[in-house]
């Protein structure tokens, strides 16, 4: 019996390398990879590959094939999403593409309540698709759920995961707090933590796409959340258990980092409200069983742990840190 073929635009980084590493042990698919070939280009040996830049003509090469399916891991512009899908053919199983929380307009949510699939998206206008880099992501991503939409031949599954975490993450957004966590006598701690946040672990998201490969996913759009928000005190404190570390954490109000002109630049997650995904219809249209949050950070933790400390990428230094702790008195 033939292999189905199936191509992954992206897939050396992050949820998209964990994506096929899970795939690996699966013989049903001949594996295509379609990026410019620059994170990771050595991972990966026995996918095939395609070398290229999608938002160049390079997108073309895509058409030399009948796709059975295809997992969008790289659109972020939705002149480049039409292109890509002039060169896709029109029997292709599944189209699934990786969307975002960021398309919903939070100026509008009360805080309170879930956000389900059918809450207010973000308006947009023609100059923000056209602005380079990440800029207005989320109306960009909004901009490019509708055209999949509009193409109705496209069998898409459309996933919108909160902020994602797990290893391979590049951005470091939780890797700054367990750094932290590991390595600092305090850290401070934006408004005690009780803000709740909606998240993402990166082996949920891979089950949900696994999900939509094998036909139990239908198409749709879909809340890709693992599960109930969590305090980020809460996570945290697993995270601190986890490395048996002793560090304390220093909660100062908003208002007082604020007037210093400190945001989520310096302090990664810290948005200062709760936001409530529901993952409802997903959980009603499949059969999936997501992980255990305190041993999704856990595990989080682990990977890390194994990385010897290398310093953060996000956030800002321990001594910026202890400086803004020496002047308020805290340390």
């Amino acid at each position: 019996m033939p292999k189905e073929k199936l191509l992954i635009l992206g897939g050396t980084e992050f949820v998209g390398r964990q994506l096929v590493e899970t795939l690996s042990g699966f013989d049903q698919y001949e594996l295509y990879l379609f990026n410019r070939g620059q994170t990771n280009p050595n991972i990966f040996p026995h996918a095939n590959r395609i070398i290229g830049d999608r938002e160049t003509d390079d997108i073309r090469k895509i058409g030399q094939y009948k796709w059975d399916y295809i997992v969008d891991f790289s659109s972020y512009f939705p002149a480049s999403l039409k292109r890509t899908l002039e060169h896709v053919n029109k029997d292709v199983n599944r189209y699934i593409y990786i969307s975002t929380i960021s398309v919903y307009s939070l100026a509008h949510h009360d805080g309170l309540s879930a956000i389900d699939e059918s809450f207010k998206k973000k308006p947009f206008e023609d100059e923000q698709l056209e602005t380079p880099g990440l800029q207005f992501y989320g109306e960009k991503k909004a901009a490019c759920e509708q055209i999949l939409k509009r193409n109705s031949w496209l069998k898409a599954i459309i996933l919108r995961p909160a902020v994602i975490y797990g290893k391979y993450d590049p951005t470091d957004r939780l890797y700054y707090w367990i750094e932290r966590i590991q390595n600092k006598r305090q850290l401070i701690l934006p408004d005690h933590g009780d803000y709740r946040m909606s998240l993402t672990y990166g082996p949920d998201m891979v089950k949900t796409i696994m999900s939509g490969l094998s036909g139990d996913l239908k198409p749709g759009t879909y809340n890709c959340v693992s599960d109930r928000p969590y305090a980020f005190r809460f996570i945290l404190e697993t995270i601190r258990d986890e490395l048996k570390s002793d560090c304390e954490f220093i909660s100062i109000p908003a208002n007082l980092l604020r007037n210093r002109k400190l945001s989520t630049r310096e302090f990664p997650l810290w948005w200062g409200y709760d936001v409530w995904i529901d993952n409802g219809h997903l959980k009603n249209a499949s059969d999936l069983d997501f992980s255990d949050p305190e041993e999704s950070f856990r595990k989080t933790a682990q990977f890390y742990a194994g990385l010897s400390w290398p310093k953060p990428k996000a956030g800002f230094s321990h001594e910026a840190e202890d400086q803004v702790l020496t002047e308020l008195g805290l340390n």
